[in-house]
């Protein structure tokens, strides 16, 4: 992303906003679907490319271009409200759902092109964000300690 920063500003000076930002879309898009269907593991490294460079457009550049495009005065002011929007929307979107509101319907499975067993590893997310969040409220007692840590390394033991 870092790398693609400086290229991705050059073509909102070069082209009009709205087609950079509608063709950044659009590729980021035709990639997730191509993530989406991919069997081999060079298609993630080739699609990271088209990602980064989006994401770097859309994550981090967005916001302050659109804003000097809109406003003449208090510029730094509008970013700091954009900036503060976004963090209150990631912790109300954050909230929305978690891994143990899973009901283990199957049908993700189902549609999953790489087979994944989507409800098993949903399971296991759960149970370590439990643990992690155990491990948070506890006070520092050897027992609770341990059986605590206990839920977190099941998921690194080799199962049978």
């Amino acid at each position: 992303m870092a790398l693609m920063l400086p290229t991705i500003n050059k073509l909102f000076r070069k082209y009009d906003t709205r087609i950079t930002i509608t063709a950044c879309m659009a590729l980021e898009g035709i990639a997730y679907l191509i993530d989406s269907m991919a069997q081999n593991v060079w298609v993630f490294y080739i699609n990271g490319f088209f990602l980064g460079g989006c994401l770097s457009m859309l994550i981090y550049l967005i916001i302050p271009v659109l804003i000097n495009n809109w406003f003449v005065k208090n510029t730094g002011l509008w970013i700091g409200i954009c900036g503060a929007a976004q963090g209150i929307a990631g912790a109300v979107f954050s909230s929305l759902g978690a891994a143990s509101d899973c009901i283990k319907c199957g049908k993700c499975e189902k549609v999953c092109p790489q087979r994944l067993p989507i409800r098993d590893n949903l399971q296991l997310v759960a149970q370590e964000l439990e643990a992690f969040n155990a491990l948070k409220n506890l006070t520092n007692t050897d027992d609770t300690k341990e059986s605590a840590s206990g839920l977190s390394t099941d998921y690194w033991k080799k199962k049978d």
